[in-house]
């Protein structure tokens, strides 16, 4: 695990230690839920699968397909 330093408004805070002790939870915990929850949305996945196949055209042009096929996978 690595530890990462943030800085968020004092409204957030506020919420996410009540969000925490509603569920008898660390912050750091409800934090790490969260930013998995990112890491499962489509979204992100559209991200990986862009930067893939920008990688794969890079390496090599020639099999390059136009961009709304890369984003309509």
């Amino acid at each position: 695990m690595v530890k990462k330093m943030i800085y968020i408004e004092d409204e957030m805070d506020l919420g996410l230690k009540r969000i925490a002790r509603s569920e008898n939870k660390s912050v750091s915990e409800i934090i790490r839920e969260a930013i998995k929850g990112l890491f499962r949305s489509k979204e992100y996945h559209d991200l990986l699968l862009y930067d893939s196949r920008m990688a794969e055209y890079l390496g090599k042009p020639s099999v390059s397909v136009p961009f709304r096929d890369i984003m309509d996978d």
